[in-house]
């Protein structure tokens, strides 16, 4: 017996339904701030648990009423989704055998592929119909059209980076207070460090809101490219430290601005 092509897509829409809603189980997020309470119940008069930071994640058990159920020390806790961002959102693909890029185009190189019925975890999403997932411990990009999900309107918008020849290139950290090296091309990305103004970093990719940079200590990561300024040439030679015997000293942050990005 045949199944017609209206039962196929019930069957399929139910399916999808009911995957999707065991993938919340899978969601992470973190703090977007510091010193953010975590509560028994949820409510902002509730007793505090105790008190979680950004760029530690911590799984999504549920949200309701404006508050993220998580699991928290051992047990269960609620923080106010004011305070709370979503980083990783389980989904599930839609498509049949459906191409995993290196990059967010048509023509990159496919990493592998995911059918329908297969649970992923979406990390950003661009602005050309595209989402960042995680694959075999790598980034991977799937289309958007493909993949459903109850969280992915909360997942980050992230600026991809294009590959090009950058080795005639360098930069130099403009930020008078310093700027934060991030994970991720993400404003709630992990922080790996802040480097000093006027640092001359090696660039490795360029994107339009983001650079991927590396430093004398072979830290990679990403700053925003408001506060670093490209130039073109060989690359100088890092600037002497006023202080000690290193190329860096270290300073009173006491009085300085809230850092930058």
């Amino acid at each position: 017996m045949q199944i017609s092509k209206v039962m196929k897509s019930i069957c399929l829409t139910s399916i999808v339904t009911m995957l999707s809603t065991t993938a919340v189980l899978a969601d992470m997020g973190q703090a977007d701030g510091t010193n953010i309470n975590v509560r028994v119940e949820a409510s902002a008069e509730a007793e505090v648990l105790g008190q979680i930071s950004q760029g530690t994640q911590y799984d999504i058990l549920d949200k309701q009423n404006g508050w993220y159920e998580i699991s928290f020390d051992g047990t269960i806790g609620f923080v106010a989704s004011d305070y709370f961002n979503i980083t990783m959102a389980s989904s599930v693909v839609t498509g049949t055998d459906v191409n995993l890029r290196g990059t967010p185009h048509t023509s990159a190189e496919v990493l592998g592929s995911v059918t329908i019925g297969d649970i992923i975890d979406v990390k950003g999403q661009t602005g050309s119909g595209w989402y960042e997932i995680m694959h075999n411990g790598s980034s991977a990009y799937i289309k958007k059209e493909f993949v459903e999900g109850i969280s992915l309107k909360s997942i980050p918008t992230i600026s991809v980076t294009q590959e090009e020849n950058l080795s005639n290139s360098y930069g130099v950290i403009s930020s008078s207070s310093g700027l934060k090296l991030r994970k991720e091309a993400s404003t709630i990305s992990v922080v790996l460090s802040v480097i000093p103004s006027g640092t001359v970093v090696s660039l490795d990719r360029v994107g339009d809101e983001w650079v991927r940079v590396v430093t004398d200590g072979g830290q990679k990561g990403y700053v925003s490219k408001e506060f670093i300024t490209i130039k073109d040439g060989q690359r100088p030679e890092q600037p002497s430290a006023p202080l000690g015997k290193g190329k860096f000293h270290v300073i009173s942050w006491v009085g300085v601005p809230k850092e930058i990005l």
